[in-house]
Order: C-alpha cells, then sequence, then structure tokens
C-alpha cells in the first residue's frame, strides 16, 4: 500500500518571509473615502452633535419646568416689610377653625367673618361690614356682608379683593382662604408704611360663589366705588401651582407694563387672557370690569382635582402658592398705590409674555402683524440667497415644507390618540393626579419619534442642509402671519422664532456653507423654542386638562419641527433601496 507521508506540522520551517502577512494586508482594507468620510471626523462630530443636543433639550425642558413654579415660601421670622407664607398660613388656619364648609348665609360663614373684622382690628384698623340683599346675573339672591378697610390717599382707588365664602362640599382653603389670608398679610405690611398717592381699599367679599353677590353689592352700593380706578382680583382654581396673571380688564398695555416691573416672579401671557375670555367662566372681575373698572385677576390652578370639593383643605393647599399669590398681590399694590391710575384706563392693548418668571416682555398689539411679516421678508430673504447657490433647492424646500406639515399633523393626531386610549382605559382622569405626566410625556415621546422618522426619510435626507433649514422655517413664517391676523395675543410663540430664525438665515445666507456656527444657532433656535412653548403646555395641562390634548400634542409638533434642521446632521444616514422613502 502506498502511503503519502505528511510531514509534522512542528517541523514546518517558519522564516521571517513566511510570518503571517494576511492578517496586516486586512487590516488596511477600507471603504473609500467618499462613502464614509475622512476617518473618524464624521462619526465623532455626529455623536458630539446628538450629545448636544440631548443636553440642551434635557436643560431647556428642566429648567422651563422648574420656573414654571411658585417660590419658596418666606420664613415667619423674615423682616417685617416681606410677604410671609408662613405668617399667612396661620392666620388660614385660625380662619378656617375646624374646616367646616362656609357658604353664603351659614353660621360658619358667620364665623369666617368675625375672625377676619378681629384680625383687622388687631392690625388697628376700623373694618366696615356693608350688608345687603344683592342679586346676581344667574337668578341667585342672597343677603350677604361684605368686609371693607380704606386706607385713605388720593381722590383715585385701588381695590385689592378677595372673597371669604366657600362653597357647600368643602373648607374653600384654595378658593378663596389663601387669597382672604394673603389679603390679611398684605394689611400688616400696610399697616407700618407710609401714605401712598391713592387710596386704597380692601375687600374681602362674600356670596362670589353663587353668583358674584359680594361684588355686585359693592359696585351698586358702596361710596368707594365710585373712586375706585383699578382692581387685583385674587382666586384659584386648584390648591398648588404658580400664581399667574391669566386676565385683564379694559385696555391692557399700561397695566402689562406696570405689572413688568411690578413682579418680581411673574408669570403671565397674553394668550392666557384671550383663551380665558372664551370659556364660560366668571369671577368678580366680571363684575368690576362692567363697572368700567381695570385690573388684574390673578390665580393658582394645579391640582384642580380639589377644586370645589372637600378636598380643597389646607392639608393640600401649598404654602409656596399662597407665597407667589402675596407676592403678586403686594407687588402690584405697591405700583398701583403710586401710579397714575386715570392713565392706565388709556391707550391701547399689548401682546406679552414672560421669560421664565424672570422678566415681561411686551408690545403694542398692532406691531404683531408688521412683525410677522418682517420675520417673513427675513426667512425668505435667506432662502434666496441660498437658491442662487444651488440649483434644486426650491424643490428640496417644497419637500421640507410637506416633512414639516407632516411633522405637526402626525404629532398632534397620534398623540391625542394615544392620551385618549389611556383616558379610555381608565388610566387618565381629567385633572387626576396621575395626568400630569400623559399629557406632557407621551406628546413628548410621540413627537421624538415622528421627527426623527421623518428626518431619517430618503426625500428628506437626499435634501441640502439650506433646504432643510428654510422649508422647515417658512412654514413657520406663514403661520406667524396667520395667527398675527386671527390671534394676535398669540402671536408671540411665533415671532420670537421666526425672527430669530429670519435673522440666522439672512446672516448666513446659506447654512450648508455656514459651518459649525450655523448649527449652533439653529440648536439655539430649538432651546428658544422649548423655553418658549413648554410653559404654555404646563398651563394648559393646569387649566384644561384632558379637555387640551389636541392643543398640547400641537404645541409638541411645532416644537418638533424646529429639530429638522438640527436632526439632519445628528441621526445616521440610512440605507435606502430604489423606490423606498
Amino acid at each position: 500500500m502506498l502511503r503519502t507521508r505528511r510531514r509534522p506540522l512542528l517541523m514546518l520551517p517558519i522564516g521571517r518571509s513566511m510570518r503571517p502577512r494576511r492578517t496586516a494586508e486586512i487590516a488596511v482594507v477600507s471603504l473609500p473615502e467618499s462613502m464614509t468620510g475622512p476617518p473618524g471626523r464624521r462619526l465623532s462630530g455626529r455623536h458630539l452633535k446628538g450629545l448636544l443636543v440631548a443636553l440642551t433639550l434635557l436643560v431647556a425642558f428642566s429648567v422651563a419646568w422648574l420656573r414654571f413654579a411658585a417660590p419658596a415660601p418666606v420664613a415667619a421670622n423674615a423682616a417685617s416689610e416681606l410677604f410671609s407664607a408662613e405668617r399667612a398660613l396661620v392666620q388660614l388656619r385660625l380662619l378656617l377653625g375646624d374646616e367646616a364648609p362656609h357658604p353664603v348665609g351659614s353660621a360658619a360663614n358667620a364665623a369666617v367673618r368675625e375672625r377676619i373684622v378681629a384680625r383687622l382690628l388687631a392690625l388697628g384698623y376700623q373694618p366696615e361690614v356693608q350688608r345687603g340683599f344683592s342679586c346676581g346675573r344667574y337668578g341667585r339672591c342672597s343677603e350677604v356682608q361684605n368686609i371693607v378697610v380704606t386706607l385713605p390717599g388720593g381722590p383715585e382707588a385701588v381695590l385689592l379683593v378677595a372673597h371669604y365664602d366657600s362653597v357647600p362640599a368643602g373648607p374653600g382653603a384654595a378658593d378663596d382662604g389663601a387669597a382672604v389670608a394673603a389679603l390679611l398679610e398684605v394689611a400688616r405690611v400696610l399697616a407700618t408704611s407710609p401714605a401712598r398717592r391713592n387710596t386704597i381699599v380692601l375687600l374681602i367679599d362674600d356670596g362670589e360663589e353663587v353668583g358674584l353677590l359680594g361684588a355686585e353689592l359693592f359696585m351698586a352700593k358702596h361710596p368707594m366705588a365710585k373712586q375706585a380706578r383699578v382692581v387685583i382680583n385674587l382666586e384659584a382654581r386648584g390648591t398648588s401651582g404658580p400664581s399667574m396673571m391669566f386676565e385683564t380688564a379694559g385696555p391692557t398695555a399700561g397695566l402689562v407694563r406696570l405689572l413688568a416691573g411690578a413682579l418680581d416672579r411673574p408669570i403671565t401671557s397674553s394668550l392666557f387672557s384671550a383663551v380665558y375670555e372664551q370659556m364660560p367662566n366668571d369671577t368678580d372681575l366680571t363684575v368690576f370690569r362692567r363697572g368700567g373698572l381695570v385690573g388684574y385677576n390673578v390665580a393658582f390652578l394645579d391640582d384642580a382635582r380639589h377644586y370645589h370639593t372637600a378636598q380643597d383643605n389646607l392639608q393640600h393647599l401649598s404654602t409656596a402658592s399662597l407665597q407667589h399669590h402675596g407676592d403678586n398681590a403686594l407687588g402690584l399694590l405697591d405700583a398701583l398705590a403710586a401710579a397714575d391710575l386715570e392713565a392706565l384706563s388709556r391707550g391701547g392693548d399689548a401682546v406679552w409674555f414672560d421669560v421664565l418668571g424672570f422678566c415681561v416682555v411686551h408690545w403694542p398689539r398692532g406691531w404683531s402683524l408688521p412683525l410677522a411679516l418682517l420675520a417673513v421678508a427675513l426667512l425668505w430673504g435667506g432662502a434666496a440667497g441660498a437658491a442662487r447657490r444651488q440649483p434644486r433647492f426650491w424643490s428640496g424646500l417644497g419637500w421640507i415644507l410637506g416633512a414639516t406639515l407632516a411633522v405637526i399633523v402626525l404629532v398632534t393626531t397620534v398623540s391625542a390618540v394615544l392620551v385618549g386610549l389611556l383616558a379610555a382605559a381608565g388610566l387618565v382622569h381629567q385633572f387626576g393626579a396621575n395626568s400630569a405626566f400623559p399629557l406632557v410625556g407621551v406628546p413628548a415621546v410621540v413627537a421624538a419619534t415622528v421627527c426623527c422618522l421623518v428626518v431619517r426619510t430618503r426625500r428628506v435626507q437626499r435634501q441640502s442642509e439650506a433646504a432643510r433649514y428654510a422649508g422647515g422655517w417658512s412654514l413657520w413664517g406663514l403661520l406667524t402671519i396667520a395667527v398675527a391676523v386671527l390671534l394676535p395675543e398669540g402671536s408671540y410663540l411665533f415671532i420670537v422664532p421666526a425672527l430669530a430664525a429670519g435673522l440666522v438665515a439672512l446672516v448666513a445666507r446659506s447654512p450648508a456653507g455656514g459651518g459649525w456656527w450655523v448649527w449652533l444657532a439653529s440648536l439655539v433656535l430649538l432651546l428658544v423654542m422649548v423655553l418658549l412653548w413648554f410653559p404654555v403646555v404646563l398651563a394648559l395641562v393646569a387649566a384644561v386638562g384632558l379637555f387640551g390634548q389636541l392643543a398640547i400634542g400641537a404645541a409638541y409638533g411645532l416644537m418638533a419641527t424646529a429639530a429638522i434642521p438640527v436632526l439632519g446632521l445628528v441621526l445616521p444616514p440610512r440605507t435606502v433601496r430604489d423606490g423606498q422613502l
């Protein structure tokens, strides 16, 4: 038998010439640079930009959430000229006693009134009790007793108003006990303050819950009603949250100008006032407006599930909200006591909004349309500059316009459907303790998902940076003009981002050639969008709960459109086949 002779493996000659070169050869094999870009640069740049986007959104949402809140309560041993929620809370506990409901005409109502009068006497005032029979606009009538304190000044008067009656269902610790306690703490501060230019009237009225009866009686029969020019009405429709100036009476330009300089932590918007006017709600301010007064409505709204129930009690009342309520009342009253009140009732209306509670930005209402047109001119000027250098720019811009509109529609509808399904399943309730997160979180997840999916479609990825930028913001320009005409009180939500985007587009001319700084400018625009729009979302959640799910979804959809230019350079390219989106 023939046998094949095999050499042992260990006897194979291994020299330098036979060392494994294949491994080295494989290591240097790489894809063409045209497919991947310079080694390492694109990957690291994309990751860095993604990290910046994530950090920016995290910071923006966190800051907006934290600033849309009441300030920390001031301690009871603070300086006497300061408003202290701790001191006010002591008085509120005394006023409510056993926390029995005290509707108009009840024995408990009389007991609360006596405690209020006793406190005012202890502060050195001579309170007057105005008694009378009053009927409201809705056919309800009752005997009411208002408590009135007058601090003499000039011929014009400022009213600070709260009501002390509650609904039969609960003790009304927030509605409106917190306002009464705040008014009494303000009265304590005023008792040791120097005389002011204008007369101050402290009105703690009765019968508000059954038809604004105390306010009706005051305006019809009290002599100080003829001297009153401006009113500050304190209310509550929940037991926590920031104290917001949500409604005005009369021309707003002068009122907002004064408010902007008077409050340390203003939470307000002309949009709030415009929306509230369309709702079937009334407060004492309704009566004062009919009587020709101008003024402010101030309230906190969170935890509205406690509103007009037995849960509106001291246990659920936020001391921070009480602090914010008092700070706003004292700040506005101080400013109004020294102001020309007659001038406040003249002039036009304004558009205004607060910037994270730090300041109030405002402009005349008539400026909204010109500002919107200016924003569109800047946006299209920048787009024209980009089009001169990119032959297919306009067709790409059309695709991005469609993608932007798709993002808004999809986010609005999908988030509304999902929240609606949660509500139908009984997992979310109107103003329920568990409703805030779904109303805020579900649309956020939907917005992020839809925006990423749309940006990664083939049609969007084939467009230039300039087209992605101009396309997204061009739709904003059109929306800005529409809102400036139809709802000027809310136009700031569109004008501010559109103006900023227009300036970036005009300066850069072509975002594709602008480098990192234009991308960073787009990121700043996304930051501005979140800081401007997210507080509106939080206010909608507090004010209307589940009823606002469509508006909340639309707000997130609009915020998501600002991410299209930013995400275009963050998301990794998607491998697609012909015919795919």
